[in-house]
């Protein structure tokens, strides 16, 4: 059985007991109180995990700026970054999107290709240009994966040494593929 089952089995204390001995609630934006309450809320043992999500969104639908403008204001508001101007373009003649952000020291640009992702999200958005940003900022946290379900993907906003301890412990899976087959 691998860590995650392993944990999960024995039970909602047991994964907030896990939690609490590699200190998550000292990294994680959420309190113990709300990862609480969200774990109440969980029926089904290997469902855990999905307490702990900061960020969370339909991955479909991502076919124009003021959807990535959206989410992008949306991540900004977790990170609670100052000082910053987001401006999302639609560049029609080649069914771009222009993106960039401007911090008070910094400009991060990103193009998307609509026609690459056919109303997907542009996975890279979040995995590399987003962290690259925070990385810019001197911001030690990251949105990390946990396995999506179905089209919602979820991200935890957090240090990445405590999100592999996590991995480690089996509070988060390994496996980051499709989690729950329905």
């Amino acid at each position: 059985m691998d860590k995650y089952k392993d944990l999960t089995s024995k039970g909602k204390n047991e994964y907030l007991k896990a939690l609490e001995s590699i200190g998550w609630f000292d990294f994680s934006i959420l309190s113990k109180d709300t990862i609480n309450e969200r774990l109440k809320k969980i029926e089904e043992n290997e469902r855990f995990v999905f307490c702990l999500y900061d960020l969370s969104f339909d991955a479909e639908g991502f076919e124009d700026a003021g959807s990535y403008k959206s989410l992008l204001e949306e991540i900004m508001k977790i990170v609670k970054l100052k000082d910053y101007k987001i401006n999302v373009e639609n560049a029609n003649r080649e069914n771009n999107i222009n993106i960039k952000i401007e911090t008070k020291n910094n400009e991060y640009d990103y193009l998307i290709n609509l026609d690459e992702n056919d109303d997907w999200i542009d996975e890279a958005v979040i995995d590399y240009y987003i962290n690259n940003l925070l990385a810019g900022e001197n911001i030690d946290k990251k949105f990390l994966p946990i396995p999506p379900e179905d089209q919602t993907v979820q991200f935890i906003f957090i240090e990445e040494k405590i999100y592999e301890e996590a991995r480690k412990f089996g509070i988060i899976p390994e496996c980051q593929g499709y989690f729950i087959e329905k």
